[in-house]
Parts: C-alpha cells; structure tokens; sequence
C-alpha cells in the first residue's frame, strides 16, 4: 500500500449504486405473484405470473433505492504535483472540503482519503 499527502482542491457529492440481490427480485416476485393470483384456470395462471415478473422488477428497484449510500468525489492534489480523484462514502466524522490536508492510501482494493491533523 502507498501512502502519499496532499490537499484537496474539488469535492463533488455523488451518490454509490445499491446492491441488488436475489432477495428483492425473489422476495418482490412473490408478493407480486401472491397480489395477482386468485383467479381461475389459464387466466388466473396468467395474472400470477404477470404479477411475480412486476414484482421482481419492483422488488430489485426497491431494493437498490433503499441500499444506495451518498458519497463524495474527491480530487486531490499531492505534494509530487499529480492529481487523483477518489470516490468514497461519507463517513461518521462528516465530510470533506476544499483546502483540507490529507493522505491518499491507495493499494489492491483502491484507493481511501484521510484527514492529516
């Protein structure tokens, strides 16, 4: 991991997609399917299974919607005079500004903005 300081020079808030899995999609598609079931033969086949494909599209949105995370984006400049941009949520301590001193730790799994004290 390297590890370099630098100061922020933009921030822009942005948001970070939600995660869909298969217990909105499934979870969605039974409820859909069980609200429009109760008829008989084909027509009633029909309508339940209309309902569980609207359910598991409505389920999967929900889903994303209800898991998004606000973020920012955070271009800093370092002190080698190169210029990165890191996206990251906002965390507990609040969020970060223009003119703030801070480290860039970036390795494998990308890249993390610190405050320096």
């Amino acid at each position: 991991m390297s590890v370099e300081a630098g100061d922020i020079v933009a921030v822009r808030e942005v948001q970070v997609s939600g995660r869909t899995t298969i217990i909105g999609v499934g979870g969605g598609g039974l409820v859909g399917g069980a609200a429009a079931s109760g008829g008989a033969g084909v027509g009633g086949a029909i309508a339940a299974a209309g309902g569980a494909v609207v359910g598991a599209i409505a389920g999967e949105a929900l889903e994303e919607v209800a898991t998004r995370k606000r973020a920012q984006e955070i271009t800093v400049k370092l002190t080698t005079g190169d210029t990165v941009a890191v996206v990251q949520e906002v965390g507990k301590d609040g969020s970060f500004a223009v003119g703030q001193h801070v480290q860039i730790l970036q390795g494998g799994a990308g890249a993390t903005v610190r405050r320096l004290y």
